[in-house]
């Protein structure tokens, strides 16, 4: 009886999907607010890896940026 009583528990738990559509909601709701889309920035990644050495100085350079003006939006917030 204790151990139908624990699975049922369980079950209940585990299976109550409503709770992760309420999260993924609330973390689109979020990414929405601070301006991210996470499609467009997923459909613009590379879908094979890039090698190390093909990357070049330019390509890092413009990340550097890309990343310094993330890190002064979110600073700015």
């Amino acid at each position: 009886m204790s151990q139908e009583m624990m699975e049922d528990t369980l079950s209940d738990v585990f299976d109550n999907s409503e709770d992760e559509e309420e999260a993924d909601s609330v973390v689109n709701q979020v990414l929405d607010e601070i301006g991210i889309d996470l499609a467009g920035m997923m459909s613009a990644a590379p879908s094979q890896p890039v090698a190390a050495a093909a990357t070049g100085v330019n390509e890092d350079a413009q990340l550097d940026a890309e990343a310094d003006a993330l890190l002064a939006r979110l600073t700015a917030m």
